[in-house]
């Protein structure tokens, strides 16, 4: 669905916004050397969701295709945009898979797979801010 009126706009930008902020006052919390392990493990869970939320607004899905049900770049631009940093959005693209198999819902994998992920979570809040001001850019 595309935004029909200046306030669905208006809507959609301040759930953007909450969105990011949220996400670096997550990513924050979770490097603070107050915050304690137990907290840091629900905070990754957090942190994961929230990155997926604004890499599918930022770049669609591991293919690029966005959800018409979504709000988009193309809500606020009036035509499609991804970032102009290819390496980025490949980068942030690539890793809603891993993301959706660990997080989205329980599932054997989550248990078979016993690899760790460490996540750098200062760069990936990084990567989002980077991505997200090339699109404030473009507006």
């Amino acid at each position: 669905m595309t935004a029909a009126n200046a306030h669905d706009l208006q809507a959609g930008a301040r759930e953007l916004a909450e969105e990011w902020s949220r996400f670096v006052a997550a990513v924050a919390l979770t490097l603070s050397p107050e915050t304690s392990e137990k907290a840091r493990r629900a905070l990754a869970d957090t942190n994961l969701t929230l990155y997926r939320s604004l890499a599918l607004f930022l770049c669609g899905s591991e293919r690029g295709r966005r959800d018409r049900r979504d709000i988009t770049p193309r809500d606020f631009l009036g035509s499609d945009w991804w970032p102009s940093d290819e390496e980025l959005d490949q980068r942030l693209r690539g890793r809603l898979d891993k993301i959706s198999k660990l997080k989205s819902h329980l599932t054997w994998h989550r248990v078979d797979d016993t690899a760790m992920v460490l996540w750098p979570w200062a760069l990936l809040a990084w990567e989002i801010s980077f991505a997200l001001n090339d699109f404030i850019r473009a507006l």
